[in-house]
């Protein structure tokens, strides 16, 4: 497991291969009371310290102008075929809004263009989110079987939210996707303070970017009151498209509505009893 600790230098050190927990301990012991194995253990972990810097300058990375699937037909209709590849698009909404049903649309859409998808969730059961899905029609669990699909489970409330950068940052080394989703990205605010979660969100992007690969997040909202709505963090200043996701009372009867935020150079919406 890797460790991450936020320096006052705005840095992130990723210790590789190293247990988080054993490090904690001798670290936290303090100098006049490790014994040699201590030391010689933190000598040893030292020698294999990265340092990725959250502030990174932008740019550097290359541009895409292909689209890829959203995994929903009218929406890439709208979007003018999908989402641009290389780009992090921001899905938020209150509880109950579909937003890992889209998510999984989207890593099910990727796996079928034969790609590779990483789909981090936080607090919940991959097993679950599989079971939940297959059960409105997305097969997610043929697509973990063939290898394609990596699902992985990270509790967010026990772990800073550096630590959990640094976990999702070892996860996308060792897989390798062509697609991420970190659902509910909401969960890093929930691990640590605003800034924190922040810079930790900008690290995974700023990573994605330089490798080309297109990211889906997803977020509770803060609240949500007419037109308003709040993304935790204000993730939605990192991401290229923001998609907001609503559900409105009429008549006794909840409807789920879309409203797009933001996106580069999409179509517009057609309106209603128009061709």
């Amino acid at each position: 497991m890797e460790l991450a600790i936020a320096l006052p230098a705005a840095s992130v050190v990723l210790l590789l291969g190293a247990s988080m927990e054993a490090y904690l301990h001798v670290l936290l012991q303090g100098e006049h009371s490790r014994t040699a194995q201590d030391r010689a253990r933190l000598r040893g972990l030292r020698q294999r310290i990265e340092i990725d810097p959250v502030h990174e300058i932008s740019g550097g990375f290359k541009i895409y102008t292909t689209r890829i699937s959203s995994g929903i037909e009218d929406l890439d209709a709208m979007l003018r075929g999908g989402y641009l590849r290389g780009s992090t698009t921001l899905l938020s909404g209150a509880p109950g809004t579909s937003k890992t049903t889209l998510a999984s649309r989207f890593a099910q859409a990727s796996c079928l263009r034969g790609e590779k998808c990483l789909y981090v969730c936080f607090d919940e059961a991959p097993e679950e989110i599989v079971r939940n899905m297959g059960s409105v029609g997305t097969e997610l669990a043929r697509h973990v079987k063939s290898g394609r699909l990596q699902m992985q489970g990270l509790v967010a409330r026990s772990s800073h939210s550096d630590l959990l950068a640094s976990g999702v940052l070892a996860l996308i080394d060792t897989f390798q996707p062509q697609c991420l989703v970190l659902d509910p990205v909401s969960a890093f605010a929930a691990a640590g303070d605003s800034q924190a979660a922040h810079d930790a969100v900008r690290l995974i992007i700023q990573r994605a970017k330089h490798a080309g690969i297109t990211v889906l997040l997803t977020s509770l909202v803060e609240g949500a009151s007419g037109t308003t709505e709040l993304s935790q963090a204000h993730v939605s200043t990192l991401c290229d498209n923001w998609q907001r996701e609503r559900r409105k009372s009429l008549a006794g009867m909840r409807d789920g509505r879309a409203a797009r935020t933001k996106s580069p150079r999409a179509a517009p919406r057609p309106r209603r009893g128009t061709p």
